[in-house]
């Protein structure tokens, strides 16, 4: 796989090049005026046990494994779910999901993937775990970024793999069919000619004259990278890239109300700034902004 410079000093040193990801083109999609409150203003976002259960609790724990060739000796869970329950501490936990977002059930999850394919090492070879990659868009000052969960090379004939981990409480989409667009970009920035679609399902089960406890179901599917999909994906990518560095040049973002204002069955966390005109800047600098990208 080709080294690149890496993304922090590439954007040091192209301070003016526009940066976009899955989730930009997505919030794009929603409404531009979220967009731009999330990506340019850098305004924090409503945080949940499900959104962060993934990224702080199975996805450093998986990595480690992989990246210590099948040993998690020394890996410190404690120190997972110390800093999950930092970010969640101030957010009720999902009615009646307790179980499922506890330690005991990512120690079961990992365990369970872990002996599931503890052949992996026969087969591949380490390369990254959450590591940023990024490719420049033809003819535009814009990156594609990317922070693919795990990236493999196959023994034999060095075709890089990338794992995507989703761990939901819904038996639906287990074959991660609508995660298409971000496993593409993934694959974009890595040259990746195969995809692993981890799909973690949790459900909660409760036997008569039993407590209730937490079910656990994971499948991967292993498809080839389908060139006609990345063909179409990379159009809609340079379309959505030039759409916003208009938008940015006029600084002009539409109001797509109502489905941005109602998105996922839920008000905009943002609605109330689309009210305020041109009180809305000093609005903004006064908000909560994000720590980190």
């Amino acid at each position: 796989m080709k080294q690149q410079v890496p993304f922090e000093q590439f954007i040091h040193e192209n301070p003016d090049y526009l940066v976009i990801s899955h989730s930009q083109i997505e919030n794009w999609d929603r409404c531009q005026r979220y967009w731009q409150y999330v990506s340019l203003e850098k305004l924090a976002t409503e945080v949940t046990w499900p959104m962060k259960f993934s990224s702080v609790m199975l996805h450093p724990a998986l990595g480690y494994w992989y990246l210590n060739k099948g040993s998690l000796h020394t890996f410190d869970f404690s120190k997972c779910w110390k800093k999950y329950m930092e970010i969640v501490q101030a957010i009720p936990c999902p009615k009646g999901k307790q179980a499922i977002y506890s330690l005991q059930h990512a120690r079961d999850i990992v365990r369970e993937y872990t002996d599931m394919f503890s052949k992996d090492f026969e087969m591949y070879r380490f390369v990254a775990s959450e590591e940023k990659r990024y490719k420049v868009l033809p003819e535009m000052k814009v990156v594609y970024l990317s922070i693919p969960d795990l990236v493999l090379e196959r023994i034999g004939d060095d075709k890089v793999v990338v794992n995507d981990f989703k761990h939901s409480t819904w038996d639906m989409n287990s074959d991660l069919d609508a995660f298409d667009r971000q496993l593409l970009g993934q694959a974009f920035v890595t040259d990746a000619q195969f995809l692993m679609k981890t799909h973690i399902h949790s459900s909660m089960v409760t036997s008569r004259g039993e407590d209730s406890y937490a079910k656990l179901e994971i499948k991967r599917p292993f498809v080839p990278v389908d060139s006609d999909q990345m063909r179409e994906w990379f159009d809609e990518v340079c379309q959505t890239a030039s759409e916003i560095l208009r938008a940015k040049e006029n600084a002009v973002f539409v109001k797509q109300a109502p489905k941005g204002c109602f998105a996922f069955q839920k008000m905009c966390e943002f609605k109330d700034l689309c009210s305020l005109g041109s009180a809305r800047k000093f609005m903004i600098e006064t908000m909560p902004k994000r720590e980190r990208d």
